[in-house]
């Protein structure tokens, strides 16, 4: 799982190609969906089901035919104790097989090109780019922008955000705090927001109780994110976290001095609490009982927001 963490972030802003390619050779991967040691005379359709159904296409955009010709074409790699990915050509199914209405002898990488010149696959990465950026239910409109720039940067994800982040959709009220931060971006995001130093102990056991056993995705999915991130005991789970980090002095030093410009702090508590609101909410504490400021209000639907 260490491998594909830095597969990924070394590829994050990569091509798409490149990715799909490269998630197909990971080693996690293939001993997940039990295709490594899939061979010609009985493949495993694992992985070439969810290559269609959760990373390019979605259902009903393939047919079971093209899972089991697919299958055939990622037969012949096996993964050693160390990890390490082999191809054995005699246990490789070389023969023809046809994928999306294209015959031919294909391979692992000649399938993930077949698929992504499918117009559906530039939509679907488009809608997921927008779903974890921007907002859960983003427009066909934003949808089809993002995945126009796909098709024609040959699926450059790094062309594709910066397309996104300049979206009107994505300074829009709609999408204004419509996201839930996952367990891993509010813990991070929290400590760099307040400038705290830590060590980092007992981080990832604080990360279990809000849901999120890092390296340990509950499916080759991941997890579902949003509002399946809070529940009764992730909630609480998450107010007890910004109560220790704003409280114990053993294990995370905390100066407010770093808060403020030449680390001065003002004597004024009003000044003070305005300083907390732009860091923790935008600005935008709203207008309570007694009419209190409006507030300022920036856009992003995964933006600082408050610390939940």
């Amino acid at each position: 799982m260490l491998a594909q963490n830095r597969f990924l972030r070394e590829h994050a802003l990569a091509d798409y190609r490149t990715i799909l390619k490269g998630i197909g050779r990971d080693p996690a991967m293939m001993r997940w969906l039990d295709i490594s040691g899939s061979v010609r005379a009985g493949p495993n359709e694992n992985y070439a089901r969810e290559l269609m159904e959760l990373f390019s296409l979605s259902v009903g955009h393939y047919t079971e035919q093209d899972v089991r010709e697919a299958a055939r074409a990622f037969t012949g790699f096996v993964v050693d104790r160390e990890g390490r990915v082999d191809f054995i050509r005699a246990r490789h199914d070389d023969s023809l097989k046809t994928v999306l209405g294209r015959t031919g002898r294909w391979g692992p990488d000649d399938i993930v090109d077949i698929i992504l010149d499918r117009p559906e696959a530039a939509v679907f990465l488009a809608r997921k780019l927008l779903r974890f950026f921007v907002r859960p239910d983003p427009s066909e409109a934003s949808i089809d922008e993002v995945a126009r720039v796909l098709r024609e940067t040959g699926f450059s994800v790094k062309s594709a955000l910066r397309r996104l982040f300049t979206l009107p959709e994505f300074a829009s009220p709609e999408a204004y705090r419509s996201l839930v931060k996952g367990p891993a971006e509010y813990v991070a995001g929290a400590i760099r927001q307040l400038g705290v130093e830590t060590g980092g102990s007992g981080l990832p056991a604080v990360l279990a109780r809000m849901g999120q056993t890092l390296f340990n995705p509950p499916n080759v999915a991941g997890w579902p994110g949003g509002p399946a991130w809070l529940n009764t005991a992730t909630w609480v789970a998450r107010l007890n976290f910004a109560n220790w980090l704003t409280t114990d002095r053993r294990r995370a030093r905390l100066d407010p001095a770093v808060w403020f410009p030449a680390g001065r702090v003002p004597p004024d508590p009003g000044a003070f609490i305005d300083r907390l609101g732009e860091l923790l909410l935008d600005g935008n504490v709203g207008g309570g009982a007694a009419g209190g400021p409006a507030g300022i209000r920036v856009a992003g639907g995964r933006g600082p927001g408050a610390l939940v």
